[in-house]
């Protein structure tokens, strides 16, 4: 009773803060718990995941015949940009959709790149 108010707040605060003397020791629960650092974890899962989709991409690149220079065209980096950055669950596009709809409106586009040379 004789310590003044502050001496008390300060040591309650000291080893609520886990600043005590006392040295760390191991109990039960520490067998539960993982000390070490997540990131590499995460790195890893990244590396892992990344190596995954490297070799599906490799695979049809070797099934289809395609030149290894193919990966760095800028319409193969954009494609695999767009991909990426579609929303889960991305559809894969048909043959039909592909032989009709985007030939279609590649070809336009393309005849209007023709036309402004034409005229310039």
């Amino acid at each position: 009773m004789g310590e003044p108010q502050e001496d008390v707040v300060s040591q309650e605060l000291e080893s609520a803060a886990g600043s005590n003397s006392q040295p760390w020791t191991r109990g039960p629960m520490n067998k539960f718990i993982n000390l070490e650092a997540r990131q590499s974890t995460l790195e890893s899962s990244y590396r892992e995941a990344r190596e995954k989709y490297v070799r599906k991409i490799g695979r049809c690149v070797y099934a289809l015949g395609l030149l290894f220079n193919i990966i760095q065209t800028p319409y193969w980096k954009e494609m695999i940009e767009k991909v990426g950055s579609f929303r889960v669950g991305l559809k894969q596009p048909s043959p039909y959709e592909i032989s009709t709809q985007v030939l279609k409106v590649e070809v336009e586009d393309i005849d209007k790149i023709k036309a402004t040379h034409m005229t310039a």
